[in-house]
């Protein structure tokens, strides 16, 4: 009996944590209990007065006092979130847990996961946040009391020294003279991340950065390539919207590229020059439906470049053919909104592409997407995105496909030291094979995956 009284608070309890948190989406049993400490007391409390069959005439009514407890519960949770959030104070809930941000003067920050009596302490002592300097963050994937590598139980090197001054300062004043601010800096174990977006976006993307690395080395561990952890921490600009985006890059909004009638239009930039990466939080782009797809679509795309290029996979100097760079970047594209992904799901949407783009412009020979650079950079829009599938397609075939894989690393080993694109489709055909025979062999995979979906 009483595991069927459970159940439906249980459920209640859910709903209105997903009420006050708008956008929390997890089942009660991934929601950490201390989550729910704050419901808990106030419900207790509304059972106990349910059972009272009657109560001394003139006495106050325990129910009613139970409903206001459960109300200032509700209104404090929903606006420590969203408004000490909105300040870097307070990191958003994410899988359940709410990350607490204690700063220990101006040099020294951690992150905790605090009791709710700890909590309460902390809040109405006001002692949450300083406000200003960096703050350190960390993924809500592993709970732990210090910050680390998601990598380093698996016996990783220790996280390298921060990068040097003048790299971070540089990048400080290239957003002064695009007058972007106010900035914040935040940093991670792999990562740091500055821009004039809200801290609690900037801590939750860092959050995101590090998962991504972490899955990025253990699948490409498994693969047999040879990757190592970035020889120091990757910088990454994060901006408030697009405007900002654009305004650092000159170019116009989404909003403002869709009224000239430009149809494409960058959503996110990796820098191989400066080895920067550049994202922007689509939330607050006017009318944009799945933004949250889109901030990790976009940063998963791009943080896919800047780990291939500083982990061994691929040389910043050297030659690689734009389809092999790109085709890595959308191989790592598909991933949850949350928590862990697979790398290398099926891209769905590229595959979308390939069938339906087809019907109107032909398919690109793989020897051309592999010499000439500018089938992805110039042209038509739908040859372009065309490109960009079919770079998708051959790089999915080339890691998936068992006898081709040897040959996809040895051909990633020998191009490594290469500089100039002379002999691009020699050092292709001498270990990929034949190309016009790779090129029969990709339409026939993407067919087979076609209908594997059916």
């Amino acid at each position: 009996m009483r595991k069927t009284c459970q159940k439906p608070k249980n459920d209640f309890l859910a709903s209105m944590y997903r009420q006050s948190v708008p956008g929390t989406l997890s089942a009660p049993a991934e929601i950490i209990p201390s989550t729910f400490a704050f419901f808990d007391s106030s419900m207790k409390m509304m059972e106990w007065a349910c059972r009272q069959s009657s109560r001394p005439p003139g006495s106050p009514d325990p129910a009613s006092k139970a409903r206001r407890k459960y109300a200032c519960f509700r209104r404090l949770l929903r606006w420590i979130c969203w408004n000490c959030g909105g300040r870097g104070d307070l990191g958003r809930t994410r899988n359940g847990w709410l990350i607490m941000r204690i700063h220990h003067g101006e040099a020294e920050s951690k992150s905790a996961l605090l009791d709710r009596r700890d909590w309460l302490r902390l809040m109405l002592g006001g002692v949450v946040g300083s406000g200003g300097g960096t703050t350190t963050a960390r993924s809500a994937q592993s709970p732990a009391k210090e910050t680390q590598s998601p990598a380093k139980d698996r016996g990783a090197p220790a996280p390298a020294p921060a990068p040097p001054d003048a790299e971070l300062a540089a990048v400080r004043d290239k957003l002064d003279q695009a007058e972007i601010g106010p900035l914040s800096t935040v940093h991670s174990a792999h990562y740091v991340a500055i821009g004039d977006a809200p801290r609690a976006f900037i801590t939750t993307i860092l959050a995101d950065c590090e998962q991504l690395a972490a899955d990025y080395q253990r699948y490409f561990d498994s693969l047999g390539f040879h990757v190592h952890q970035p020889d120091s921490p990757l910088i990454v600009i994060m901006f408030r919207d697009d405007r900002s985006f654009g305004r650092f890059f000159r170019l116009p909004s989404l909003l403002g590229a869709a009224a000239q009638g430009r149809p494409l239009q960058p959503a996110g930039i990796y820098d191989k020059t400066t080895n920067v990466l550049h994202v922007f939080d689509w939330r607050n782009v006017p009318i944009e439906p799945r933004a949250s797809h889109l901030n990790m679509e976009t940063l998963a795309h791009e943080g896919t470049h800047q780990l291939s290029f500083n982990t061994g996979l691929l040389n910043r100097a050297g030659d690689t053919p734009l389809c092999i760079v790109e085709g890595l970047g959308t191989h790592g594209e598909p991933r949850k909104t949350t928590g862990p992904s697979d790398f290398g799901r099926l891209n769905l949407r590229r595959m979308d592409d390939l069938a339906r783009i087809q019907r109107r412009v032909p398919w690109i020979p793989t020897r051309e997407l592999i010499g000439d650079d500018t089938v992805l950079r110039a042209g038509n829009a739908a040859r372009i995105m065309l490109g960009y599938a079919q770079s998708w397609l051959l790089v999915h075939y080339l890691i998936k496909e068992p006898m081709a894989l040897p040959r996809f690393r040895q051909y990633l080993q020998a191009i490594a030291p290469r500089v100039k694109s002379d002999r691009r489709i020699e050092d292709a055909q001498s270990h990929l094979g034949d190309l016009d025979r790779l090129d029969q062999e990709l339409r026939r995979y993407a067919i087979r995956l076609q209908l594997s979906l059916r």
